[in-house]
C-alpha cells in the first residue's frame, strides 16, 4: 500500500488516485507498526467541509446530511464516468435521477447509510 501511495505522489503514476477502505482498527493498530505507511494516511483531522484534503475519510463522521452526501457521491461519479468512458450524459436528467436514488437510499437505509458502506 505505502509503495502504490509513494508512486502516485512520484513520477510513476502521476494524476492517479487509490481509494482504500479499511476498517478503523487498521489504521489505529496496523499502520502504526509500518512507519512510512503511518507517516501518510496518519491523520488527526478527518475529512470535512472544513477540510477537504484529508486522506482519511470517516463515514462515521462526515459533516453531510445522509441525503446530501449520497446525491454529492453520485454527481462526483456521473464526471468521473463521462470523463472514463469518453460520455456525455444529459446532466438535467442524471441530476433527477440521483437525486431519487439518494433519497430512495436514505429512505430504505434507516440505520444509517454509513454502516451499510463499511
Amino acid at each position: 500500500m505505502r509503495e502504490v501511495i509513494d508512486r502516485c505522489a512520484g513520477e510513476s503514476l502521476p494524476s492517479t488516485l487509490f481509494v482504500y477502505a479499511v476498517p478503523p482498527y487498521f489504521v489505529t493498530n496496523i499502520a502504526p507498526q509500518y512507519e512510512a505507511l503511518s507517516q501518510r494516511i496518519g491523520s488527526k483531522v478527518k475529512f470535512s467541509r472544513k477540510n477537504p484534503f484529508s486522506v482519511q475519510i470517516s463515514l462515521d463522521h462526515l459533516d453531510y446530511p445522509s441525503e446530501e452526501l449520497l446525491r454529492r457521491i453520485g454527481e462526483r461519479l456521473l464526471n468521473v464516468f463521462e470523463i472514463a468512458y469518453y460520455m456525455k450524459f444529459d446532466h438535467e436528467l442524471q441530476a433527477r435521477n440521483i437525486a431519487q436514488l439518494a433519497e430512495t437510499c436514505a429512505s430504505l437505509l434507516s440505520a444509517s447509510h454509513r454502516r451499510h458502506f463499511r
